[in-house]
């Protein structure tokens, strides 16, 4: 899975949120990871709030699917965490 950082409006379709990017390609937005053992539309409820509204989108692209996805306002500032290659112990100054 590829890390992503996209731009597009979500909307609600049969009980999915998915989200359609500038150039029309479309989405479905997970806030879990696909190896967590709840189910798959846990914690989406707060995906309703940007229905409709333009967005930023980072998470891991599978297929059409993101996962573990981070939504917020495209004026907010970024809050999306470090990577795992920024969290490596070796990196880490010690002090």
């Amino acid at each position: 899975m590829d890390e992503v950082k996209l731009t597009g409006v979500v909307s609600k379709k049969q009980n999915e949120y998915i989200l359609t990017t500038d150039e029309g390609k479309e989405y479905k937005l997970f806030a879990i990871l696909p190896w967590e053992s709840v189910p798959t539309d846990f914690d989406t409820a707060k995906f309703e709030q940007f229905i409709s509204e333009k967005v930023k989108v980072s998470g891991r692209l599978s297929g059409g699917e993101i996962w573990g996805a981070l939504v917020h306002y495209p004026d907010d500032e970024d809050t999306i965490p470090p990577s795992l290659d920024d969290l490596r112990i070796d990196k880490i100054e010690k002090e």
